[in-house]
This record gives C-alpha cells, structure tokens and sequence, in this order.
C-alpha cells in the first residue's frame, strides 16, 4: 500500500509537467556560409525551443552551440575556434563571460566622459563579441576579392583591420586599409556586415558602468594572383 501511495504521489508530480510539455522537432538551416541545426515547436516552426548549433558549411566544423527557450537564449553557450575548442563561455541568464581563451590580441580603448573631457581608462572588463572568431575571420576571408582593377596596377597584396565601437546602444564597425581604393574598401565593408550579421556584444564596462569602447580586430590579409606572361 505505501509503494502504490509513493508511485501515485510521484505520477501526480510528473504528469502535469508532461501535459504541459510542448512537442519539438529539429530544424536544419543552410546558408552560404554556415550550417544551423536547432529545435522548434511543432506547432510552430517560427519559435526556437531547445538544443542549438551552429557549424561551418563545408567541414561541419563547430562554432557554436547552447539552449533557446521562447527564441531567447538562455543559459550558458560555447563559442569555438578554428581547431573546435572552448574559445568563449557566456552565461546568458546572468550576462557574464564564464572564461575567455581569445588573450589580448585585440585591444581595447575606453572612451569616458570625466568632466569636460574624453580620456582613455583601464577598463573592468573589454567588450566582448558573442560569435566564433573562426566563423567571423572565415566569413571575411572567403568573401573579400583583392579587385582585378588593382591587380592590374601591380597591386597584388592588401591588408586591412575591422575596428567595432561598442556601446550599450549597439556597434560600428569601420574598415582600417592599406588601400583606399573603392571596389576594394566596398567589398571590405559587405564582408563585414556578414560576417556580423546578428552577432550580439557585450559592452564594456568601467566602475561598473556600460561605457563606449573600441575593439581592433587582427589584420586580415589579401593576395593577388600573378598571371605568368
């Protein structure tokens, strides 16, 4: 009698949770570039509910993996880079960077408004992207062309960095060449708003306090090809 008591308290606990439980089923996305796989509710394919990936098209390499509830992301997600290791942990639910491996490669300058002026401060914490730099720096090298306009001038390499001004009301990015030709600097640009499409940031923060930063991203090289006379 109690072992039938204790499986009926145990069925009542459960069975509500079940009733309330919706039905997923998993959806695999293509893109030019990036390959996604994550759950929606059945009866609505619109609403991102569950398990999340993100990988490269080609190799099926991981950039990126956590939960949606509600098209939301909550709870911890893993960012990784090229060689498919932990790059970034991010905690959605309380907004912090759990640990970090991407080092000081990129630097990060402060803009604070103290009294009348705008100074450089050492900051609490940098600005962070929420993205794969694998995925960001793949995105960018497959879709940048050293134009043949400059090929034909004999110009047959070109560098550039991508700086991000990040504050609490969104970013900006600009295109730092070693070449200011227009094809060129055009195709930078439309690199850049794909490889940061719907890539979220973390402000910087000084005092505790969100406050405008500037993120400089690592060069970004282009070479030319010399057809043999």
């Amino acid at each position: 009698m109690r072992l039938y008591s204790l499986w009926l308290l145990t069925f009542c606990l459960i069975m509500p949770s079940l009733l309330l439980a919706q039905p997923h089923k998993t959806v695999k996305k293509r893109s030019m570039h990036l390959f996604e796989q994550f759950e929606v509710l059945a009866d609505n394919d619109t609403v991102r509910d569950g398990a999340y990936q993100k990988r490269s098209i080609k190799e099926r390499k991981l950039f990126e993996e956590g939960q949606y509830k509600a098209n939301k992301r909550v709870g911890v997600w893993t960012f990784y880079s090229a060689s498919e290791q932990p790059e970034l942990v991010y905690d959605y639910d309380t907004r912090q960077v759990k640990s970090s491996s991407r080092g000081s490669s990129a630097s990060s300058v402060a803009q604070v408004q103290e009294g009348d002026s705008v100074v450089a401060m050492v900051l609490d914490d940098g600005p962070v992207y929420l993205a794969s730099s694998a995925q960001v720096y793949g995105i960018i090298a497959r879709t940048v062309r050293l134009p043949a306009s400059l090929q034909r001038n004999g110009v047959n390499f070109v560098s550039f960095k991508v700086m991000a001004t990040v504050s609490a009301n969104g970013t900006r990015y600009r295109v730092i060449s070693s070449n200011q030709d227009k094809e060129l600097l055009k195709s930078c640009r439309e690199a850049v708003d794909l490889a940061f499409k719907d890539v979220d940031w973390v402000p910087a923060r000084y005092r505790d306090q969100p406050v405008t930063a500037t993120y400089l991203f690592e060069d970004v090289t282009l070479q030319g090809y010399i057809r043999p006379r």
